[in-house]
């Protein structure tokens, strides 16, 4: 989890968002979400929602700008779309307490994506609504953090481990 937060600190955060105490608490929850994840699936997820919301923390409550989430049709850090999801679980979609089943859906979408692409250029490219072979400069700079991502959060990983086994 330790891993997870660094990096999550370390991104740019949105202006709005900067010294927030609520803030602090959101990243919290995503890097507890996250950390319950393998180093794929957390770099998975961390991408999209970097690059779907910037990690908004108003994005991720609920209340985006008119342009924002799609024009309303999209929720949460993942900008899920309800694609004939039930009421229940549609509610779940917004708020820094349900990041658990927001994350779970994301990843559920990307799997199913990556399932069918086999490439994660491809699981990008329909993540975003596209089809598999569509690539452009976004796609290609996103694929590039998820790659990044995987990285950092495995040597952060493996330093953590190295460095509690001195004690």
């Amino acid at each position: 989890m330790k891993a997870i937060f660094a990096l999550l600190l370390a991104l740019p955060q949105r202006f709005e968002d900067r010294g927030s105490l609520a803030k602090t608490g959101q990243l919290n929850e995503l890097a507890s979400v996250l950390s319950s994840y393998s180093t794929d699936q957390a770099a998975a997820l961390l991408m999209l929602a970097y690059w779907e919301t910037g990690l908004s923390l108003q994005v991720h409550e609920g209340h985006c700008k008119n342009w924002e989430c799609d024009h309303g049709r999209a929720r949460g850090l993942w900008q899920v779309h309800r694609n004939g999801m039930p009421d229940a679980m549609w509610d779940q979609m917004i708020g820094v307490d349900h990041t658990k089943e927001q994350a779970a859906e994301a990843l559920f979408r990307w799997e199913q994506a990556l399932a069918i692409c086999k490439t994660p250029a491809g699981a990008v490219a329909v993540y975003m609504g596209q089809g598999c072979e569509w690539s452009t400069v976004n796609t290609r700079a996103r694929v590039r953090d998820y790659e990044r991502f995987k990285h950092e959060l495995g040597s952060r990983s493996r330093m953590q481990k190295v460095s509690s086994s001195d004690r």
